[in-house]
């Protein structure tokens, strides 16, 4: 039993590791020591000052995942789900040291998105801190958030895969498009990446008949924008390039050229019917002078 009183011959020695004084003879401990020799604060004291530490630093991450989920759209039921990859981050053993914890906060919400093929609205986060921000959210996802778990069955791959590709040809069918075709490679590209359907369904029909964009994105009721930044980082995660962005580029310059053209053929067909009139009234202006001089000779 620990106390404070010491008996009549003390043998006292320091413990390090607890901060206290033990009596060797009666076993006695006092609380009065809070340093050691070397005046540095116990290992127990500093576990316990690290802990409350992570403790509080993991509350404030709660509060910013508390905030950061209703502002992209994210249902709070995954809140839980955050919470814990707040833990794993904290108990990793990895610095968390010059992080922002708002980054994190969206590293969180992208994974829980990706995860639960749930949109993401990447536009909202690179408003906030700029075009390159995804960059950095994809390096703190990888650095501390745990590994993703897909379903790795055969039969439920392709059940997903059927599905999705029912859904897009459907979709297809609705806004009328002429030969609506999808082939297999398309949907295996589309759902090997960790997109919601939203995403992967929009960039499918773009790339199936990227003049029906406008219809896409009323039917979706995103924009254009959207939709082709999209494209762009699917393409930049699979390594592939459906040429759809540079298609489109090149039509609007033949569209463009062929617009100079008609304009200028117009002006010209204008100048040649300017030219024309003036023809016919100066004629009209000689004829008359004529008739003038006749009538003069005869009176």
């Amino acid at each position: 039993m620990k106390s404070n009183q010491c008996c009549l011959t003390p043998d006292v020695f320091d413990d390090f590791q607890s901060g206290d004084s033990i009596c060797q003879s009666c076993g006695a401990c006092c609380h009065d020591i809070m340093f050691d020799s070397f005046g540095n604060q116990p290992a127990s004291e500093v576990h316990a000052f690290s802990l409350v530490e992570n403790v509080n630093k993991g509350k404030r991450m709660r509060e910013i995942l508390e905030q950061i989920l209703p502002a992209l759209g994210i249902s709070e039921a995954f809140l839980q789900t955050g919470f814990r990859m707040v833990d794993e981050a904290y108990t990793s053993g990895k610095s968390l040291q010059g992080t922002d914890l708002a980054h994190l906060g969206v590293a969180i919400a992208k994974r829980i998105s990706d995860d639960n093929n749930l949109h993401f609205d990447s536009s909202k986060v690179q408003n906030a801190y700029g075009m390159k921000i995804m960059t950095r959210i994809e390096h703190l996802s990888d650095e501390y958030l745990p590994c993703r778990r897909f379903k790795d069955t055969n039969e439920e791959d392709n059940s997903r895969k059927v599905k999705f590709q029912r859904f897009v040809m459907k979709t297809a069918n609705e806004l009328n498009f002429k030969k609506p075709m999808l082939s297999n490679k398309l949907v295996n590209d589309l759902c090997s990446v960790a997109k919601s359907t939203k995403v992967r369904s929009t960039v499918a029909l773009y790339i199936m008949d990227p003049s029906k964009l406008k219809e896409i994105c009323e039917y979706f009721k995103t924009t254009k924008e959207y939709i082709k930044n999209a494209l762009k980082d699917i393409e930049r995660l699979i390594n592939v390039d459906y040429g759809v962005i540079e298609a489109e580029k090149k039509r609007a310059r033949e569209e463009k050229d062929r617009a100079k053209a008609e304009s200028k053929a117009r002006a010209k067909l204008e100048k040649i019917k300017a030219k024309s009139i003036l023809k016919c009234a100066k004629r009209k202006t000689r004829k008359r002078g004529f008739g003038e001089i006749i009538s003069n000779v005869v009176k």
